[in-house]
């Protein structure tokens, strides 16, 4: 398992949007940080690595195996996670992260029910979906450059870059572990409704 997400790039996507996350943080978030945040989502569509919702949207589950294709997106999730674990542990040696901010950031997480984390992660699933979509098939990173901005300034949650927000603040709550589940199956949802009206060509 540890040399399959090392080997698809899912801890160095991690990285990226652990990096994306810091910065949106450090500037105290706002318009600036939402479309700086979206530095993250085009090194991955560059370098072509592994994110929970880059590829939700597109994988075939093979749930009669117990083989790699049936749990080969929770490894991507996993090494997402464990790039975002990297980068907060710098970013809290830092000095640099807006530790107010990052503090409503997450108590916006513990306010929410799970209705609403459910939707607000689909709306964010939808719309990274539809930028990689958009990417794939019109090789243009127009859809990064509009999505991105759009899911932050909306207030939707995403799986990954909320696992660099945990983890940057660094104190655990029980309550932290329901949201974090909700939220990456609000995710899957959203990143889902594409193929079913729009399979890839």
């Amino acid at each position: 398992m540890v040399s399959t997400i090392i080997k698809d790039g899912s801890i160095f996507s991690g990285i990226l949007i652990g990096f994306a996350g810091w910065i949106f943080i450090s500037v105290g978030g706002g318009i600036l940080g939402a479309i700086l945040f979206a530095i993250g989502l085009l090194a991955v569509v560059y370098s072509g690595t592994s994110l929970y919702t880059g590829k939700a949207g597109s994988w075939t589950f093979k749930f009669y195996s117990l083989g790699s294709d049936t749990w080969g997106l929770l490894k991507i999730l996993i090494g997402n996670i464990v790039g975002c674990l990297i980068v907060a542990w710098i970013s809290r040696l830092s000095g640099t992260l807006n530790t107010e901010f990052l503090a409503s950031v997450i108590e916006c997480r513990e306010n929410s029910d799970s209705l609403e984390t459910i939707a607000r992660s689909i709306g964010c699933g939808f719309l990274m979906e539809l930028a990689v979509y958009i990417w794939r098939e019109k090789s243009s990173v127009l859809g990064v450059l509009f999505c991105v901005p759009s899911f932050i300034l909306s207030g939707f949650f995403h799986s990954v870059a909320d696992a660099f927000y945990y983890l940057a603040y660094g104190n655990f709550e029980t309550w932290m572990i329901s949201v974090y589940l909700l939220t990456v199956l609000g995710n899957f949802i959203g990143c889902s409704i594409r193929r079913v009206f729009i399979p890839y060509k």
